[in-house]
């Protein structure tokens, strides 16, 4: 987990996730204060833990997001939708992304 503070030590953002056996890295949340979005705080925690995943040894990265909230900054970043349920919440979807870290060779 990874968090970023103000000045009077409020949390502004963060983000949490783990990988597994598999070379995945598993995003649980990422947030970013309402205040400060659109200032690039939420890629430079994305990219923080996806770094770090990629030096422990993930080579792929998967999370799930609500259309309403973050799915364009996702793929913004590179993710794909892999899987989508419309009308999850009344016109909203629920989407499952992924992306690759790392090129794998043949």
């Amino acid at each position: 987990m990874f968090l970023f503070y103000n000045e009077n030590d409020e949390i502004m953002g963060g983000v949490q996730g783990n990988y597994d056996n598999f070379s995945w890295l598993w995003i649980d949340s990422l947030w970013v204060s309402e205040s400060l979005r659109g200032q690039g705080f939420g890629i430079k925690l994305l990219n923080k833990i996806e770094t770090i995943a990629i030096e422990n040894g993930s080579k792929n990265s998967h999370l799930t997001s609500f259309s309403y909230q973050a799915s364009d900054f996702y793929i913004k970043q590179g993710y794909e939708i892999f899987g989508e349920i419309k009308n999850y919440n009344k016109e909203h979807s629920r989407c499952w992304l992924r992306k690759q870290l790392v090129s794998v060779k043949s």
